[in-house]
Order: C-alpha cells, then structure tokens, then sequence
C-alpha cells in the first residue's frame, strides 16, 4: 500500500478505542476524588492523631525504666507498731524546726514555746505531729473540702505513725487570706502508707498553701518538688 494512501479504521476498532478512552479519564476522576477524599480526612483527623500519639508517647516514657531514678521498696507495714520503742529512731533528730525566709533564722520549736508561735505556725505543727502519730482523721481535717475534689487528691483512709525526722517548715511568704510554706522531712524505714513518692531516709520538698477563706485555716494547695 502506498505510504501517501490514507488508512481507513474500521468503527469497531474505533469504538473500542473510545471506550478505552472513556475508561481511562473515569480512572483518572476517581483517582483525583479518592486523593481529594484523602486529604480532607488527613486535615480533619491529623490533629486528633498527633494527639493521640503524643499521649501513647507520654504513656510509654512513664513505663520505660529510668536510671537514674531509683525503685522504692518499701517496708513491711506494722499498724500495731509504736514507733518510740525504735531506740534507732529515737536516736535521730527528731525536733521540728521552723524557719522563716525573711530572717533565714531557723529555731527548733519546743512543747512550751509552742504557743508562742502565730496560728499559720501552730498549724503546720500539729499538720506534722498528726503525720508522725499516723492519725488519719486529723489529718484529712487539715484540708479543705474543694482540696479532695481535686483528680489524685484523695483521703487518707489510713496510715502507720510515721518515723519523721530531719523536719523542717519554712515560712515563705504571707498574704490577705493564706500562707506559703514548704515541708521537709524524711522518713525512716518508710511502709509506703503514706508516702509513695519518696523512699526511706530520702526527702522531696512540699509546697503548702494555708488558706482561712472560710473563716478556718486550711490546707488549699500541695505541690511537690520536681524530683531530679
């Protein structure tokens, strides 16, 4: 056949090649649909899964064993244990002493110069005096209300006398209606029942918020030191 003579199709060749045609742009749409459907879902949900996975993250740091931070065994609980018969214990500085940050003075308070002390005083020794008897009534009592409404801050439903020593109140600052202290002390071979976060003979300063808002001196507020 002559290269100058046109070729003829036949229609059915013709006809099959438009369907083909037709075929690929219907792919090409749905494709184009499908990676449009693609992106608005990503967009949507892309936050809500940064999340979620931040939060995964921060749950499986918490279970990953950490080095430098020491596991706490504690000792055997004894509810019938009367902790003056430790002579070990009785051994140990067991005074509390009190220190206020304007003067950087710090004196240890005795049992006759007690109510030489303003109430705010009086009251974070009786809050440790309650810890060390293991007296879980009173020691609620020391908080308000809205305190145990708070996510983790629960009652104490019950707990050993504590071997305190080393205890130290710091007056930090005073305002209108509270006060600002810190407590420190540490504990001899600690059982647990009441602390959880520290060890035996290990300490970890709390930041004590006083509040007399409802007309009775109150815990508000404890925060803890960042444990390094």
């Amino acid at each position: 056949m002559p290269d100058n003579e046109k070729q003829i199709i036949p229609p059915e060749i013709k006809r099959r090649g438009g369907r083909e045609e037709t075929r690929k742009l219907k792919r090409i749409i749905l494709c184009c649909f499908a990676a449009m459907l693609l992106f608005v879902i990503l967009y949507f949900s892309a936050a809500p899964l940064i999340n979620m996975i931040a939060k995964m993250l921060e749950e499986r740091d918490k279970d990953v064993y950490n080095p430098t931070r020491q596991t706490i065994i504690f000792h055997t609980p004894d509810y019938n244990e009367n902790i003056y018969d430790d002579e070990y214990y009785m051994g140990l500085d067991r005074s509390i002493y009190y220190r206020e940050l304007d003067t950087g003075v710090t004196v240890a308070i005795e049992a006759e110069d007690y109510d030489s002390y303003d109430e705010s005083v009086r009251f974070m020794v009786d809050f440790v005096n309650y810890i060390i008897a293991g007296d879980a009534e009173s020691y609620n009592a020391c908080f308000e209300e809205a305190y145990f409404e708070v996510e983790g801050n629960d009652e104490k439903e019950a707990f050993t006398m504590q071997k305190l020593y080393n205890i130290l109140i710091t007056k930090i600052s005073e305002t209108k209606d509270g006060y600002l202290f810190t407590l420190e002390y540490m504990i001899k071979d600690n059982n647990g029942t009441f602390r959880t976060d520290i060890g035996s003979d290990a300490s970890r300063k709390q930041y004590i918020t006083l509040t007399d808002k409802t007309g009775k001196l109150l815990i508000e507020k404890i925060e803890y030191a960042t444990m390094k």
